[in-house]
């Protein structure tokens, strides 16, 4: 959905903001976005040189120097104004939260993923309060700002990104200890996991669980999956392993061997270096 709002003012009711329309927009080219603007304006009786400025979100499609939807409509309204996206904090900010959101509504995503994103994201936000950092267009926008406005407008940004991070503590604190417990089966490899972080992992959960069993059964996947993964080695290294100190088996591979490389020097001489020879061979007898 492709929404267009018009920003207009009038000596009644000063600086007035309603949508126009919210159009289907499937292909959101800029010719297409200009069209739809067009149809828009002229179902509303807006003339299009009315317009002052325009105002999108700071992509090439929008306000790339070449094709843009900018740059069509310039070419029609000479004293068009760009009227880019000022939120630059919110695109820095909003950027990392949705990416591990999308991480989080993954199908394959447990509760073994869990602590790694949230603690992430929350390491990520706590940078960004502790060095005051909000992406550096907002930085530049920033500096070039009077002093008691640069500092209000730093003031609103951390309270904004402590609320955020309040909200994820708040929804995640009484999960995190079970999380963290188990997040081991997510970045250790089992051979590497002891069996008292497993114990833990049971008294959470309050399971009934006999322990002496359970030790053996963590025993015996552990071996099992160091031997699975010994069968990772090339096969010719395995080769040299069973045979091992065995000289008349070594002898045997490697006349193995020699024959097989007889055979590719054989396939590697030209063709008619081997007619040449077969001529000669013909001559002789």
């Amino acid at each position: 959905m492709f929404p267009l709002i018009i920003n207009h003012f009038t000596l009644q009711s000063g600086l007035v903001k309603y949508v126009l329309e919210v159009t289907n927009q499937p292909c959101e080219t800029a010719d297409d976005i200009v069209a739809s603007l067009r149809d828009v304006l002229e179902m509303n009786g807006i003339d299009i040189q009315y317009i002052t400025s325009i105002g999108a979100d700071n992509t090439n499609t929008n306000f790339g120097r070449n094709h843009s939807v900018f740059s069509l409509i310039k070419s029609e309204v000479s004293n068009l104004f760009k009227a880019k996206c000022t939120l630059h904090f919110l695109h820095q900010v909003l950027f990392d939260i949705q990416t591990k959101n999308l991480e989080l509504q993954q199908y394959d995503t447990s509760i073994v993923d869990l602590h790694r994103i949230i603690t992430s994201l929350l390491k990520k936000l706590n940078d960004r309060l502790e060095q005051k950092y909000f992406g550096q267009q907002t930085r530049i926008l920033l500096n070039a700002m009077p002093e008691d406005v640069r500092e209000k407008l730093i003031s609103s940004f951390v309270k904004y990104l402590g609320s955020i991070s309040q909200y994820i503590h708040k929804y995640y604190d009484e999960h995190s200890l079970l999380a963290e417990s188990v997040a081991i089966f997510g970045i250790t490899e089992i051979d590497q996991i002891k069996f008292d972080q497993i114990e833990k992992c049971v008294a959470i959960l309050n399971l009934e669980v006999d322990h002496d069993k359970l030790f053996e059964e963590i025993i015996s996947l552990q071996n099992t999956y160091k031997e699975v993964n010994s069968y990772r080695e090339s096969l010719f290294v395995q080769i040299e392993k069973y045979v091992g100190g065995h000289e008349i088996e070594k002898q045997m591979i490697n006349e193995v061997f020699e024959e097989l490389d007889d055979e590719e020097l054989v396939n590697r001489i030209p063709t008619q270096a081997r007619v040449h020879q077969d001529s000669c061979h013909k001559n002789s007898t």
